[in-house]
């Protein structure tokens, strides 16, 4: 049976996605890792590049997008949903 490649790419970037957000979630449960970022959070470097994206026009857009959808409950619901099934997803 032939397979449509964009829908193997999408499943497998989906699965990538899965996976790396599983692994996130792990990562940030690593004191290691959670030191490590610490060092480079504190870094000027590091906090003036933040400082450049975070008040880019294009992140303050996409905050208040945010900050719309985090007002209406069932899409709240539907986001922490597929939260789930992406880190079960992940994990398996």
């Amino acid at each position: 049976e032939n397979l449509n490649p964009l829908f193997l790419t999408t499943t497998t970037e989906t699965m990538m996605n899965s996976m790396m957000l599983a692994q996130l979630m792990k990562d940030l449960q690593d004191p290691e890792i959670m030191a490590e970022a610490q060092k480079m959070m504190n870094d000027p470097a590091f906090q003036a590049q933040m400082k450049k994206m975070t008040d880019s026009q294009q992140f303050q857009q996409h905050m208040e997008k945010q900050q719309e959808v985090l007002k209406d409950p069932k899409k709240v619901k539907e986001l922490e949903k597929q939260m789930q099934e992406k880190l079960k997803e992940g994990n398996e």
